[in-house]
């Protein structure tokens, strides 16, 4: 074999040693593309479905907290209703006691004044009232003492009737209220039964002229207007509490 051919073999065997490696590796490098870009794709889809999931978790909390917030909306008017009504005709009682009594009055002159002032009576006030004025309408001193404590029995037990429908709703509802809302809430309530019971305990002489019915007449005035200022705080703003994060 002469040296041309030998150069020949061992080029030739060079070049297809060279095509077999650089077939080898396009090969292999194929191969591992492939598996990349399928391991590529699939780490695609699943953050492609987590995306997906948390987007829904999402929606579905938003979702819902819009209809705790128009829940809320709807709520709060109406606690503040109850509210500013119950502590207004438990400061009014002194008022209706003082029309009533203040001078001699017949049953058609305490009526009327009461009639002026848009307030409704049932019959059964208005019997009893003539009751009264027909067994001791001559005794003007026993009239007046009888009717003062008539007068406030009655309208305390309007109150009374209030505040029962007034701790309804608010237990009823206080899943929606925020932690503050229903703590001053409760505070107000508690303390409208408390003025209640201490007018009912007042006797003739001192009706509602005790330090301590004013003082927490006051007290309670206070509360009302801070409680006023809780509401429209959150009903402008929301009382989010990490609802939607949670």
């Amino acid at each position: 074999m002469d040296f041309q051919t030998i150069a020949t073999t061992v080029v030739t065997s060079g070049i297809v040693s060279s095509l077999a490696t650089l077939g080898l590796q396009t090969y292999l490098k194929g191969r591992i593309n492939h598996h990349f870009n399928e391991k590529l794709a699939s780490f695609n889809e699943q953050i492609m479905i987590q995306a997906e999931r948390r987007k829904l978790d999402l929606d579905r909390k938003i979702h819902d907290f819009s209809l705790y917030s128009k829940k809320r909306h709807e709520l709060y008017p109406e606690l503040y209703r109850y509210i500013y009504k119950a502590n207004h005709d438990l400061r009014s009682i002194q008022g209706h006691v003082f029309i009533s009594t203040h001078s001699f009055k017949s049953p058609e002159k305490i009526l009327a004044s009461f009639e002026n002032m848009s307030i409704l009576l049932n019959q059964q006030f208005i019997d009893e009232l003539n009751n009264l004025y027909n067994q001791l309408g001559s005794n003007r001193e026993e009239y007046i003492r009888k009717v003062r404590f008539f007068v406030r029995d009655y309208f305390l037990s309007e109150l009374s009737k209030e505040l029962n429908v007034l701790e309804k709703f608010y237990s009823e509802n206080l899943l929606y209220f925020s932690d503050t809302v229903s703590d001053k809430a409760n505070l107000i309530i508690h303390s409208l039964y408390y003025a209640s019971a201490i007018i009912t305990d007042e006797g003739s002489s001192d009706l509602f002229k005790e330090p301590k019915h004013s003082n927490l007449i006051d007290e309670l005035d206070k509360y009302v207007k801070e409680f006023k200022g809780i509401l429209k705080e959150e009903l402008s703003v929301g009382d989010y509490s990490n609802k939607i994060a949670n």
